[in-house]
């Protein structure tokens, strides 16, 4: 019977450098480099599959460092991509899986008088070849590749089993790659939109450290509001005001480990002298997998200002709304949080004539109450212009 506590055999480092390729800058250089050494070839490639016509495919590759000195391997590279619809070997490689060696497409003669042998294959040494094509369901392919130059062996059937070996692992990593990367993107436009919010906000971990703050947040703490980012945890400049943020903090920090199946959501009103102050919403946050660690995002505040540059949003709720420059002016100063009486001293106009313009503010937008207004303005997608 096998005895379980023996030592986990020693993974093949081919088999690692698949994996480990995902999350490299340029997927799959180490891979290809460890393929190279290991099959002795003189060069190995990576060149992904691109589905629109028009865009040059992306090619990774690990050359012989010897062949540098005779052969321009990324001119050859580029020259390459721009005449991939030309590439036998590329074109041959349909089907997921496939192998195929330049023997397995022609004769030498007819090899010889293809257009991508003329002009790329030959000037830059490529006697030889072999790839195979890699899939994963939601499109992404690319095909690997090894080159040999003259005077070096063809491929044959040892390297076309190494492939076959090898093929499982591509394909799982290809799908992780894919998830990566679709990831990624989605991750950057929303952090994008994250970054265009009018409203400050800060994410804190479990130990209410800030670990990242938008635009607006940042230009918050670097304001006279009474707000700063000290040992990376926010501090208010009243002490009184800084206890009750801190208590607000700790409140969501205990609410990260109770099993209630509610957010803790609490909020607070900083009163300053310089300024018409500020409110703060302190949320926990519930990751929707529901792992959670201390160093990653568990806590939101959000702080909301009448601070004078932070929302230059007239031209897009006027656009949006159908409002005058004026109308817009006015709609954004009371979305900021700005009563009738403090927006008629920024406007320096009566507070009647606000009241007055604010009519007809609120008959264009089709709402009745200011309320109501800086619901439809802060839910518009003006908040990301």
């Amino acid at each position: 019977m096998r005895d379980y506590l023996d030592p986990v055999a020693k993974t093949d480092e081919l088999i690692c450098r698949i994996y480990e390729g995902t999350t490299e800058d340029e997927p799959w250089l180490s891979f290809l480099s460890t393929l190279r050494a290991r099959v002795g070839c003189r060069a190995a490639t990576i060149a992904f599959k691109v589905p629109k016509s028009g865009h040059l495919p992306l090619v990774v590759a690990d050359d012989d460092p010897a062949s540098r000195a005779v052969f321009d391997v990324p001119a050859a590279l580029k020259l390459s991509a721009s005449l991939s619809h030309l590439d036998p070997m590329r074109n041959a490689l349909t089907r997921p899986g496939e192998i195929v060696s330049t023997e397995d497409i022609g004769s030498r003669e007819e090899l010889e008088r293809n257009e991508f042998f003329v002009r790329v294959m030959r000037p830059f040494g490529v006697e030889h070849a072999i790839g195979m094509h890699i899939c994963e369901p939601s499109g992404w392919a690319y095909d690997l590749g090894l080159i040999n130059g003259p005077g070096q062996p063809a491929f044959g059937a040892a390297h076309k089993q190494l492939f076959v070996e090898i093929r499982p692992h591509l394909e799982r990593a290809l799908a992780l790659y894919a998830r990566i990367q679709r990831n990624e993107s989605e991750r950057r436009i929303l952090a994008e939109a994250f970054d265009r919010l009018t409203i400050g906000t800060f994410i804190l971990n479990a130990e209410g450290k800030v670990i990242g703050s938008n635009r607006v947040g940042r230009e918050i703490a670097r304001s006279h509001l009474g707000i700063r980012i000290v040992d990376h945890r926010i501090r208010l400049l009243r002490e009184k005001d800084n206890a009750q943020l801190s208590a607000l903090i700790e409140g969501a920090i205990a609410a990260l480990g109770a099993d209630t199946g509610t957010e803790f959501v609490e909020a607070l009103r900083v009163d300053c002298s310089s300024s018409a102050g500020f409110g703060l919403l302190v949320r926990s946050l519930r990751l929707p997998t529901g792992h959670a660690n201390d160093a990653g995002p568990s806590i939101a505040v959000y702080v909301s200002s009448s601070h004078a540059d932070e929302l230059p949003l007239e031209r897009f709720v006027a656009k949006l709304f159908g409002l005058t420059r004026s109308e817009a002016h006015l709609a954004t100063l009371l979305a900021n949080g700005l009563t009738m009486a403090e927006a008629a001293v920024r406007l320096e106009i009566t507070e009647q004539s606000v009241r007055s313009y604010s009519k007809n503010l609120y008959r264009k937008v089709g709402v009745s109450r200011q309320t109501d207004l800086v619901r439809s303005i802060l839910r518009s997608v003006a908040v990301l212009a």
